[in-house]
């Protein structure tokens, strides 16, 4: 068992864990509500042109929510398809982050924000979607149920990793190059 001897440490991430529950819940509550349709309609057009570049016919619609249609099937863009939760965390996490500059936290931020919003969190519905229409109604259940929260938790945690890890991962790369 894993035992966090250092006080300070112990200190370090507690103080990193209540500023990304706090960061989340301000981005959550204050700043996602302005910016949501927005999100949403951004969200179903890519998804929709996504579903397109994979062979499924689909057309995108305007409303609140947005909508995805697919093989006579229609898709609503809510919030929580959206990400609105994972960004919150994603983004209040890497601002959490104490033992990068500030400079690095913001761009990171952001980066991932953008990654998130506008490629993998499309990508993922579209996916979702594309599979209903491969494998049937059956699979569309199972993988929006399942496979859908799961790919969303290892998609935010893959990008809080690799923008954690990258000059890690950059300075052994060079290292090993000499």
């Amino acid at each position: 068992m894993l035992m966090l001897e250092d006080r300070s440490e112990q200190i370090k991430g507690l103080k990193f864990l209540f500023l990304t529950l706090a960061g989340a819940g301000a981005i959550y509550f204050l700043i996602l509500p302005l910016m949501l349709p927005i999100l949403q309609e951004i969200t179903a057009r890519i998804s929709s042109a996504f579903l397109n570049v994979l062979g499924v016919s689909s057309r995108f619609f305007a409303g609140s929510p947005p909508q995805v249609s697919f093989n006579g099937t229609k898709a609503l863009i809510e919030p929580l398809c959206a990400g609105d939760i994972e960004i919150s965390f994603l983004v209040a996490a890497i601002l959490a982050t104490a033992d990068r500059r500030w400079r690095k936290r913001i761009f990171g931020a952001i980066t991932s924000f953008f990654s998130v919003f506008l490629v993998l969190n499309p990508l993922r519905i579209s996916l979702t979607l594309a599979g209903g229409t491969w494998f049937g109604f059956k699979a569309l259940v199972f993988l929006h149920s399942v496979l859908f929260r799961i790919t969303l938790l290892v998609s935010v945690l893959g990008v809080y990793a690799v923008w954690y890890l990258h000059p890690f991962i950059t300075k052994k790369y060079k290292e090993g190059s000499r």
